[in-house]
């Protein structure tokens, strides 16, 4: 036995190692491995020349993906239509105000994504969105819906969750886009081509306000019945007689329309919260919007932000 065990030293030797060099090399695996799996690469600003305002570069077309993916699931829920706020400023705010109104229209108004096409406002919004990311509810989407000119301050515009562009335009914008359609017979070829993709639906898609019952609104359901796995977007017009907008929002999310932006919801005065969470409320409730109370309040008086005798809204911002 004792001449077997000494017979080879030097195997015997190089078993005794093996784990240890099993282990350095199980090391020298693992470290690259998860250096990459924690390492985030930021997005990145690529100018161009040639191009109204440049060329925004995603760092990794995985990550690209995964925002594209991120701003459908924003938009398209499994029942029911998101419903989104527009902000229009009309006045100047300031940094904490504009903050605030964020914070309000993620937590109050329970808003599913924020539209803007000021290009000064999309950076300061993404960055209050952010700051809830971990907590109920979290971020909502900031999607820039304005135009993309020279002096367009394009870098802030890469903030944005998703960028609005004309169909059929060139996209140079490596980022999530979000097509405007303006006539019926554009969302039929999308309908014959790939049928995928998120598409905002101009006016001239839709039928009228109030006027419901027309054949726009029979065109519209057949081609938004090819569209299956299309996320579809129309725009509400805000604080309408008689609350005509509920009724059109709940009939535009009936022919198939899977989410809706309250126009101009949001112009800097204090009924951009108070109109925006009773819409909200409104749109998602299932009875009719006639002879609704709300407890919102948008004056001390009451005489603006609460339903009339006939369950009409009534408005400061209209009055002025």
């Amino acid at each position: 036995m004792r001449e077997l065990q000494n017979s080879n030293p030097r195997r015997l030797a190089s078993f005794r190692s093996l784990p240890g060099v099993l282990l350095m090399l199980l090391v020298m695996l693992l470290v690259p491995l998860t250096s990459n799996a924690f390492a985030t690469e930021p997005r990145r600003l690529v100018r161009t020349g040639g191009t109204p305002g440049g060329t925004c570069a995603l760092s990794s077309t995985l990550l690209q993906s995964t925002e594209t993916e991120n701003v459908k699931a924003a938009l398209k829920r499994p029942r029911g239509a998101s419903i989104g706020a527009e902000f229009t400023p009309s006045t100047d705010l300031s940094d904490g105000d504009l903050s605030v109104l964020s914070m309000q229209l993620r937590k109050a108004a329970k808003s599913s994504a924020i539209w803007t096409s000021d290009a000064g406002s999309v950076a300061k919004l993404v960055e209050e969105q952010e700051s809830s990311r971990g907590d109920f509810p979290g971020p909502c989407v900031v999607i820039y819906n304005g135009s993309l000119e020279e002096n367009t301050d394009i870098e802030s515009v890469c903030d944005a969750s998703a960028v609005v562009l004309d169909y059929g335009a060139e996209n140079t914008l490596n980022m999530p886009i979000i097509w405007r359609v303006n006539t019926l017979e554009h969302l039929r070829e999308i309908a014959d081509e790939s049928g995928e993709g998120v598409f905002l639906l101009s006016e001239d898609c839709l039928p009228e306000c109030g006027d419901e019952s027309s054949g726009a609104s029979s065109d519209l359901r057949e081609v938004l019945d090819n569209l299956p796995n299309a996320v579809t977007i129309a725009s509400l017009p805000v604080m309408q007689a008689a609350n005509a907008e509920i009724q059109f929002g709940k009939h535009l999310v009936g022919l198939g329309i899977n989410s809706l932006i309250l126009q101009n919801a949001c112009v800097g005065d204090e009924e951009d919260v108070t109109y925006t969470q009773w819409a909200i409320e409104m749109l998602n409730k299932k009875a009719s919007s006639s002879f609704s109370m709300t407890g919102l309040t948008g004056s001390a008086n009451g005489h603006f932000g609460v339903a009339s005798h006939s369950g009409e809204m009534k408005w400061r911002r209209l009055q002025q």
